[in-house]
Formats: C-alpha cells, structure tokens, sequence
C-alpha cells in the first residue's frame, strides 16, 4: 500500500495594508473634533483614519462578513454599520467596543440613516424592506413594506415625524410614523431612483440614471398627511453616466455627484446674499439692452431661476472609478473632499 498524498492546511490570516473597501465614506467625530477624521470599510472592520497625519486611530472588528454601508450620527460617537447578512452593528468610538447587534434583514443592508437625536436609525435593505431601530432600547420599532425593488436611501424628516425613503422601483415614498403606512408615493421618475439629498426639510434633489438631477419643492398643510411635492426644475451634470450617489457635505452648501467613471462633480447652494448678487448683475445688463426702449421697470423681466440657486462649482478627475466620496466644510469658503 502506497502512502498517501498529504495537502497542505490552508485557513484565513489577518488582513494587513487594506485602506478601505469600496463603501460610502463618513467624517465622523472624534476627540471633539469632526473635520478629521474619516471613517471607511476594509471589508468586516470599521478603520478609522486620521486624515492629517494620514495613520490609522481606531479598527472596529467585524464578523465574517463584508460591510455594505456606513453612516454616523454627526452630534454622537456613534457608527452605525450594515453588513451582507442583512445585520447592522453600532459601535462607540469612545469606548471602542460594539453596543448592539440589530438582525431585521433578509439580505444585505442598503442604506442608513439617523434621526436629528441619534435615538432612531433606519435601515433599508435587498429585501425591499426598512426597518426603524430603537437605539436607546435596543430594540426594533416596527418594519415598513411598500417598495419592489433595493431602497436605496431612506431620510428622516427633521420639523416632523415622517421619513422618506427612494427606491430602483422608480418610486419615492413618504411614511407616517406615528401610523406607520405610507401616505404618498412620488411616481415622478422613470427610471431607478440611485440617491437623494433633502435640503432644510423643503427640498428634495433626486439622481437618476440619466443625466438630470431633478429637484422637487415639498410643501405641508395644517395636515401632516397633505403633502405636496413639485418639481422645480431639473439641473444638467456636465458627465453623460447615470448618477451613483450623492454626498452633501455638513454645511448643506455643496453637494458632490458621481457615478461609475472618474469624474466627481460639485455643485453650489447659493446663499439669497449671493443669488440678489446675481440678480443685480443681470438687471444691470439688462438695462444696458432697453435704454432705447419704453420699459420702465426692467425687475419686472428678471426672475430667479433655479440656475441661480444650484451652480456648477468644479469638476474633480480621479485616478479611477469612484466608490465612496465624503465633503466637509473646514472654513468659510474651503472644503476638504475625500474619494475612495
């Protein structure tokens, strides 16, 4: 009898040189500071970077699967991040260690989001599904059904108890939370809804597959339940791709686009100071053009136009496609921009 052939035992060792896995990126705070430090996937951990010194501060230990999204309560210490499994943790950059484990989904974890309070987080999933947590208990709250296709980005209302939420179905929803349905669903779209940003609880700015951001005015009556919702207008990207996902930064004044090539576009929230800047400019060209004619009041041709109030800032070119894009605003007039 011949000896038998022996293999060699392989089995999985520690990660080392990993930067970062292509998710979302969070400026999270940190030593009371929230201009510093950035915080990224690398594949199960939480890493934590030091973006002036350029070295690592914190790693957050994951299980055995890979993290789908990443966001941070901006007042707090708090992390909250979504796994493939479907599980979402949190975790305390103080003490460093994993506060709770939430389990509520069938398939990995699309989207997160934290109330003004950081009492509630939300979580939209494959599944179609979106869970609201409890986090001061622990606990699940309830689970919203209404979507067909992955939610791709749910926001709380912060003037009331509503949350809305985007989805590839095409559609936007608007939720009840004191009654837990739906109560008005945005059917405006034609195509799958990537992201949007919500703008002082009155404006919404959606991306789509094509290259129009389309931006909607929300208005409420005396009747949480009677909504409104507007479209405005629609602003043109520079770049033909569909658009991924948005990132606005924490003065809610730039708003970074991009899809699935290199370029990151930033737009600019005009101040009312600067829109009148622009107005005047244009009233002032304008009577240059009428001083022959019969019009006396030449404010009554010049009307503000949502081009006056987004403007195209600049456009960033990186080395490759871009996963993950964080903006935040240092000083009045300079921002710090972060592309994975």
């Amino acid at each position: 009898m011949g000896l038998t052939k022996q293999y060699l035992r392989y089995v999985p060792g520690a990660v080392f040189g990993l930067i970062g896995s292509p998710v979302n990126l969070v400026f999270v705070k940190y030593r009371n500071l929230y201009t510093k430090y950035l915080a990224v996937a690398a594949c199960e951990n939480v890493i934590v970077w030091d973006t002036k010194t350029r070295e690592k501060v914190i790693e957050f230990q994951g299980d055995k699967h890979e993290i789908t999204t990443i966001t941070a309560w901006q007042e707090g210490d708090k992390i909250a991040v979504g796994y493939q499994d479907g599980s979402v943790k949190i975790f305390s950059i103080t003490t460093r260690d994993c506060i709770v484990t939430f389990s509520g989904h069938a398939t990995s974890v699309s989207c997160l989001a934290y109330d003004s309070e950081g009492g509630r987080l939300v979580s939209g999933g494959k599944d179609t599904e979106i869970v609201v947590w409890d986090v001061v208990k622990e606990a699940g709250l309830f689970r919203l059904k209404g979507h067909k296709g992955v939610v791709t980005k749910c926001q709380f209302l912060e003037s009331k108890n509503i949350l809305i939420s985007s989805s590839k179905d095409t559609f936007m929803k608007f939720w009840d939370l004191d009654t837990q349905h739906c109560f008005k669903t945005l059917v405006g779209h034609r195509s799958e809804i990537w992201d949007f940003v919500l703008l002082n609880d009155r404006r919404i700015i959606t991306g789509t597959v094509d290259r129009e951001l389309k931006v909607w005015d929300i208005k409420f009556s005396d009747d949480d339940n009677n909504l409104e919702c507007e479209i405005v207008g629609s602003v043109i990207k520079n770049k033909k791709d569909k658009v991924t996902f948005f990132s606005l930064d924490n003065s809610s004044s730039l708003l970074g686009c991009y899809g699935s090539d290199h370029l990151l576009e930033i737009f600019k929230f005009n101040s009312e100071e600067e829109i009148q800047k622009i107005l005047q400019k244009r009233k002032k060209k304008q009577r240059k053009l009428l001083e022959n004619t019969e019009v006396a009041d030449v404010s009554e041709l010049i009307e503000k136009t949502l081009d006056d109030e987004i403007s195209s800032l600049l456009c960033i070119k990186a080395s490759g496609k871009i996963k993950g894009c964080s903006i935040i605003q240092e000083k009045i007039n300079q921002a710090m921009v972060c592309i994975f």
